[in-house]
This record gives structure tokens, C-alpha cells and sequence, in this order.
């Protein structure tokens, strides 16, 4: 039995109005979800979005936790980000991994 990961948990929690697709970018699912909640980037709807926002930021670092490591000291996490985001060859050293990792490319590219 597969264990339901942390943004499929954020996203189930809204199936009664959406569908997420673990295929697109978690950004883009979460704007498709807010446009399905019909919640506007107004006043109105401002609390919501922004509680919305936050536990959405919490799940996509979970997701990311669970899938390159935790530990900003681990070879291996490096490896796999720099691997993941199409890095060829993937270097061998941690601070090479970090260099072509940088700038926030990984974002991008962590599905």
C-alpha cells in the first residue's frame, strides 16, 4: 500500500471542487485550486488564501524533504536534486552539486 504524500494529502482535502494532478506543478495545481474554490486575489478573499498559502508552502517542502533529504549536508540529496533537474553528469563533489543546483532552478523542476 503506497503512502498518500504530503501535497496529495493538501490537495484531497478539496476533491468535493477539484481534481489534482500529481503531474503538473504543485503551482500550478495550487492556482488551478484556488480558481476551482473561486477565490480571487482580492480583499475579500485575502485570509483565505493566505491560510491557503501557508499550508500549501508546508506540504511542498515536506514533498521536496521526502524526496531530495532534509540534510543541506548530504552528498547523496545533492545528487539526486542535481540529477532530477537534468544535470549531466551529476557531479561527484557537494559543493559542485550545490553550484549547478543554484538560483532556484530546482522549483522548476521538482516533479
Amino acid at each position: 500500500m503506497s503512502k498518500i504524500s504530503p501535497l496529495g494529502a493538501f490537495f484531497a482535502k478539496y476533491t468535493h471542487k477539484f481534481t489534482y494532478n500529481p503531474q503538473n506543478a504543485p503551482t500550478t495545481e495550487y492556482e488551478s485550486l484556488c480558481k476551482a474554490m473561486k477565490w480571487k486575489k482580492k480583499k475579500a478573499d485575502y485570509k483565505k488564501r493566505a491560510a491557503l498559502r501557508q499550508e500549501f508552502g508546508t506540504a511542498l517542502a515536506e514533498e521536496f524533504g521526502m524526496k531530495f533529504g532534509t540534510r543541506f549536508d548530504s552528498l547523496e540529496s545533492w545528487q539526486l536534486l542535481a540529477k532530477r533537474i537534468g544535470i549531466d553528469p551529476v557531479p561527484d563533489k557537494i559543493e559542485e552539486c550545490r553550484k549547478v543546483s543554484s538560483a532556484g532552478r530546482f522549483l522548476f523542476f521538482f516533479y
